[in-house]
């Protein structure tokens, strides 16, 4: 026959344990129920060049939620998009500029992209068709004879008709008589014809 205060102990421990046992459950429920917190990062500006492309890497929290991110173009005329894992294939198509919104659950990340134009080649042309009908700051590759020197540039031509002033980029010793063959940009300078920026 067990005692008053046997009784009275034991249900007390069993009181005891069973609010553990509730406290416990209640821990795991809690743990189990936690949010996942999810992280986006990534560039927020890009600049590239019509008809390249470069490849943009995202930062992803959890990894395992690689697999829920989407993006969106909002200007597909000028860029295309492809996302592999986490890493973003931007291809400029033509010249302007657009938003690729990427989402992971309720997390968005923008980023502006700049598309440019490719530089335009250098064309070969005599001084003569420059003088006629050259464009400001065209580019062009000339050919001639140097017959003068100046302070700051030198006189180079072509024919009996074809001369024009030339200023360089980058300074080079050179003697009237020498042929030459440089890469200039032809423009208008205080209303003269002129070879500017010019490298030989």
């Amino acid at each position: 026959i067990f005692s008053h205060n046997t009784i009275m102990k034991g249900e007390q421990y069993m009181i005891k344990r069973f609010g553990f046992i509730l406290a416990l459950l209640f821990v795991v429920v809690i743990a189990g129920c936690k949010k996942t917190e999810y992280k986006l990062e990534g560039p927020t500006t890009v600049s590239i060049v019509a008809g390249k492309s470069k490849e943009l890497t995202l930062s992803v929290t959890p990894e395992t939620s690689i697999k829920d991110v989407t993006f969106t173009v909002d200007k597909t005329s000028i860029v295309k998009a492809t996302l592999n894992q986490t890493t973003l294939k931007v291809e400029g198509i033509t010249a302007g500029s657009a938003t690729i919104t990427v989402t992971l659950k309720e997390k968005t990340h923008t980023i502006d992209v700049t598309v440019t134009e490719p530089e335009k080649a250098h064309e070969e042309k005599t001084i003569l068709e420059l003088l006629q009908s050259g464009k400001n700051d065209e580019k062009v590759i000339v050919t001639g004879v140097v017959y003068g020197i100046a302070q700051n540039g030198f006189y180079l031509e072509d024919s009996e008709t074809g001369k024009i002033y030339v200023t360089l980029k980058t300074s080079k010793d050179l003697n009237v008589g020498d042929k030459i063959k440089l890469k200039a940009e032809y423009g208008l300078v205080g209303g003269f014809p002129r070879l500017k920026n010019a490298e030989v």
